[in-house]
C-alpha cells in the first residue's frame, strides 16, 4: 500500500492552487510541482509514474491489462490497483522488489503469504520465516492451505448486495429475476417510469459491486 500515492507523480501541466491560510498572501498562489489529490490528471500521472519505476526495474507491462506486470529475469508477477500492489515470486526476489520499491515510494507492507506455521496454528499466525497463512488484498481473502492457495471473494460486498437487493427471505433466498409471475418484456421495460435520482444512484452502486464480484467469479472458473 503506497502512502500518498498521487503526490509522487510530477504534474505535466500548469495547475495553480490557493495557498493555505498560514501561508496565504494577497495576490499570490501556488503552482504545483507534483500532482495533488482532486486534480483531474492525478490518477493517470500516478499510473505513468509507477509504470516508469517498474519498467526501470526490469518489469514488462501487460498488453491485455496495463495494470499487470512481469519481470522475466526474476519471474515476479505484479498487479496494481490504484495504490495497492500485489507481487508473486520467490522469497528472495520479493525482498529485492520490496527494497527497490521502497527507494521510490513510502510503502506499508501488509504481509507475505507463504506456508503456514508448523503445528497447526491459526491462519492468522506468522511462521518462523515471517510468512502469513492468510492475507487480504482489496478485501479479498487469500489463504495458504495444505490443499493449495484458496481465494475468497470480498464477503462484505456479497453481504451488501444481499442486503440492498433484499434477496434474503425469512426462510430461503429468492432472486428478483426468478420471482413467480415476473416476466419482463421489451414493451414493459420501455413503458416503465425512469428511476428517481436516489434509486438511480443506488442502482449504479449495486452494479459496481456486482461487476467487482464478477471478476472473482471468473477467476474461480479459470
Amino acid at each position: 500500500d503506497v502512502k500518498k500515492a498521487h503526490l509522487h507523480a510530477f504534474a505535466c501541466r500548469d495547475v495553480h492552487v490557493e495557498l493555505p491560510p498560514e501561508a496565504a498572501e494577497a495576490g499570490r498562489c501556488a503552482k504545483l510541482v507534483r500532482c495533488l489529490y482532486g486534480t483531474r490528471d492525478a490518477p493517470s500521472r500516478w499510473a505513468a509514474f509507477y509504470t516508469e519505476v517498474l519498467v526501470g526495474l526490469g518489469f514488462k507491462r501487460g498488453r491485455a491489462s496495463s495494470c499487470c506486470f512481469h519481470h522475466p529475469d526474476r519471474d515476479i508477477r505484479c498487479v496494481v490497483h490504484g495504490d495497492d500492489f500485489a507481487f508473486t515470486g520467490y522469497g528472495a526476489d520479493l525482498q529485492w522488489v520490496r527494497e527497490r520499491r521502497e527507494e521510490r515510494f513510502q510503502c506499508k507492507v501488509t504481509g507475505k503469504l507463504g506456508p503456514p506455521p508448523i503445528g497447526g496454528a491459526s491462519a492468522s499466525a506468522v511462521g518462523a520465516s515471517g510468512d502469513c497463512a492468510e492475507l487480504r488484498f482489496l478485501n479479498r481473502i487469500i489463504r495458504w492451505t495444505p490443499q493449495g492457495v484458496k481465494y475468497e471473494a470480498d464477503p462484505r460486498h456479497v453481504e451488501q448486495l444481499i442486503r440492498d437487493l433484499e434477496l434474503l427471505g425469512e426462510t430461503s433466498v429468492r432472486s428478483p429475476l426468478t420471482s413467480p409471475g415476473l416476466k419482463r418484456t421489451v414493451e414493459c421495460l420501455e413503458a416503465a417510469e425512469p428511476l428517481g435520482q436516489q434509486k438511480a444512484t443506488a442502482y449504479r452502486g449495486l452494479a459496481a459491486k456486482a461487476n467487482y464480484l464478477a471478476l472473482d467469479l471468473s477467476l474461480i472458473h479459470i
